[in-house]
């Protein structure tokens, strides 16, 4: 980061994003179709996942949809799920995400890559250890890991993931 460009923390389309998000909160609930469940809860990350699954079949569609309301509040409910669950979390935007320092647009359409989307931090993390609500949705639909070993990923067990890099 330069002395011109803004703290990820602060950066100033993270803030408008999170101000949209939080004002758009009650009709994006509504939109669901159920929103009774949106409290905030981390049970309340397993109606979202149902949800989600019932919505999307592949990753790829979340990829498609990623710049539409529904992919974004999603986003920003599992975040603040996660940031009210832990208080020293933060979300943060870099929208540098090469070395060329050529910036991205936050939400680029049919970008298959989180790098350009909202992600949440801890002060003792380093640079790859953040989480990016994003890549947890795109998770949801992997069925093998990364050294190809199967996986069952589900939205609630990131809270416990990020308990524990508290220490």
């Amino acid at each position: 980061m330069t002395e011109t460009e803004p703290a990820p923390d602060r950066h100033p389309e993270l803030v408008a994003w999170l101000e949209t998000r939080a004002a758009g909160f009650e009709r994006w609930a509504r939109d669901t179709g159920a929103p009774e469940y949106w409290n905030f809860s981390p049970e309340s990350l397993d109606a979202l996942e149902e949800l989600v699954r019932r919505t999307f079949a592949a990753q790829e569609e979340i990829a498609a949809a990623r710049s539409g309301e529904f992919v974004q509040g999603a986003v920003w409910y599992i975040g603040e799920v996660i940031r009210r669950s832990a208080p020293d979390a933060v979300w943060r935007y870099d929208p540098f995400t090469s070395d060329d320092r050529i910036p991205e647009r936050m939400f680029e359409p049919g970008v298959q890559e989180v790098g350009d989307t909202p992600h949440l931090g801890r002060p003792h993390f380093q640079d790859g250890d953040y989480l990016y609500p994003l890549g947890l949705l795109n998770q949801l639909f992997w069925e093998t890991d990364e050294l190809g070993e199967p996986v069952e990923v589900h939205l609630a067990d990131v809270l416990e993931a990020f308990a524990d890099d508290a220490d």
